[in-house]
């Protein structure tokens, strides 16, 4: 795991935590962002998108075949803001077993 920090005024006002999968449908390594959070006083402000085009930058550097995310559904801040910065919707099933 790989974790970016943003910082203001040398404040940590940010950060993402990222991870990388081998994928055969890639064709490779896929980077996949876990988290991504900013400050709510610090929202607004271009901070997760500059973290986010770090991160694209990032993989693309690194020879990473794609970037992938999951966004909670009624959580449409974050689908503007990725689908903004070119990212597209797949049609997928998120699988989960909690565990006790």
């Amino acid at each position: 795991m790989t974790i970016f920090i943003a910082k203001v005024n040398n404040e940590v006002v940010g950060f993402a935590n990222v991870w990388t999968v081998y994928s055969i449908w890639s064709g490779g390594k896929g980077l996949t962002v876990d988290d991504l959070y900013v400050l709510p006083s610090y929202r607004k402000n271009g901070i997760g998108k500059k973290i986010m085009n770090y991160i694209v930058e990032y993989a693309k550097d690194h020879d990473y075949k794609r970037v992938q995310l999951h966004a909670e559904m009624d959580n449409e801040k974050a689908h503007n803001l990725y689908r903004g910065l070119g990212f597209n919707e797949e049609e997928m099933l998120f699988f989960m077993r909690k565990l006790d």
